[in-house]
This record gives structure tokens, C-alpha cells and sequence, in this order.
């Protein structure tokens, strides 16, 4: 049997992940994928608020000209980060056909993106809370309330080691906290949509 041979047989094989849903699975499986992008769209937005949000926060909550300075450059990497993520996010939601999505290789594809991109939030999140600690942080210790002397104290850690390292502890502890916290909403937004299309694959097993 030459190449071509075997090319033709393999393709007059049957292909179980590109089987055609019905038309009822087909709806199913739309009103599911169209919540999820829905609610993805709805992440952006919330984003796209907070973002404005940290850059009017010195408006509102002056500080010392020295917090100033430290504040502007870590909430810049903040902001920067935050706006990487949210770029993702928004070429995610483009990338989402949902309207040609009639088999099961084209639903495995689209759970395999969401639960991808969940598990990278995850991990996003843990990294974004504790970076956004130093700035809120700095705000705080770095008022026009508080005398020069407390700012200049806490904002250049001119306090003992032992107490520093009880911050950067709290901070990482905050951190893992606020992302078993997103995990949970994360599967209350979009973990009964999963299994409804997980359900509708199932069947061609």
C-alpha cells in the first residue's frame, strides 16, 4: 500500500470529535458559550473601571511629595500589568467563534481556551495582589495626614528586619487568600456553563 493509500484510508476513517451535534445540542451548547463570552466581556469592563480607578486614586487621597514619587512608579508596573492582562483578555473574547462551533472538537477546543484561561487568571491574580499591595501601601503610609516622619519612616523601611519580613509575609498571605477567592468566583461564573458543554461531548464517547 503506497502513502496515498494509506491517506485515503485514513481518511474515509471515522473522526468521532468533528461528529455534527443536533440542532438541539447546537442551541445548548450557544446559549452556554454565549454566557461564558458574555461574562468575559463583563471582566473587561470591570477592568477597564478599575484601571481608571488606580490612575485618579492620588486625585482624591493626597500624599507627601516623597510617597508621591514611589507611588507613580510602582502603581505605573501595576497599571502596565494589569493592562497586558486585560489585551489578553479582549483577544480571548475575539477569538471565541461561537456561531461555526457545531461538533465536538470545535466545544472540546472552546473549554480547553476558558479553563486554560482560568487557570492562568489564577496564577495572574496571585502576582497582581501582592504587586498592588506596595502602591495601596505607599497611599496609606504616605498621606498628608500622617506627619512626614511616619512616611519617611515606613515608606524607606527604616524599621527592623523581623518587622519587614512580617509585611512581605502578610502581603503573600493576602495574595493567596484573594486568589482562592477569585478560584471561587471563577467556577461560580463560569462552571455551570463548562459542565453543560462538557455534558453534550460527553455523549460521544
Amino acid at each position: 500500500m503506497n502513502f496515498d493509500d494509506i491517506k485515503k484510508a485514513m481518511d474515509d476513517e471515522p473522526n468521532d470529535l468533528n461528529i455534527p451535534l443536533s440542532v438541539k445540542d447546537i442551541k445548548s451548547s450557544h446559549s452556554a458559550m454565549k454566557k461564558i463570552r458574555k461574562r468575559l466581556i463583563i471582566e473587561i469592563l470591570m477592568g477597564l473601571v478599575f484601571i481608571i480607578y488606580l490612575i485618579f486614586i492620588p486625585m482624591v487621597n493626597k500624599m507627601h511629595d516623597s510617597a508621591q514619587v514611589l507611588y507613580n512608579l510602582t502603581m505605573f508596573n501595576v497599571i502596565v500589568i494589569y493592562f497586558a492582562w486585560l489585551l489578553a483578555a479582549i483577544r480571548l473574547v475575539k477569538g471565541l467563534g461561537i456561531s461555526d462551533l457545531t461538533s465536538r472538537q470545535a466545544i472540546e477546543i472552546f473549554i480547553i481556551k476558558i479553563k486554560a484561561w482560568i487557570e492562568i487568571c489564577l496564577y495572574f491574580s496571585f502576582g497582581f495582589m501582592a504587586a498592588i499591595c506596595v502602591p495601596v501601601l505607599i497611599i496609606n503610609f504616605g498621606s498628608v495626614r500622617l506627619s512626614r516622619y511616619y512616611t519617611d519612616k515606613y515608606l524607606y523601611l527604616n524599621f527592623p528586619l523581623s518587622q519587614i519580613i512580617l509585611v512581605l509575609v502578610g502581603i503573600l498571605m493576602f495574595a493567596f487568600l484573594c486568589t482562592l477567592l477569585n478560584k471561587y468566583i471563577y467556577n461560580k461564573m463560569y462552571g455551570k456553563q463548562l459542565g453543560s458543554l462538557e455534558k453534550i461531548i460527553s455523549q460521544f464517547n
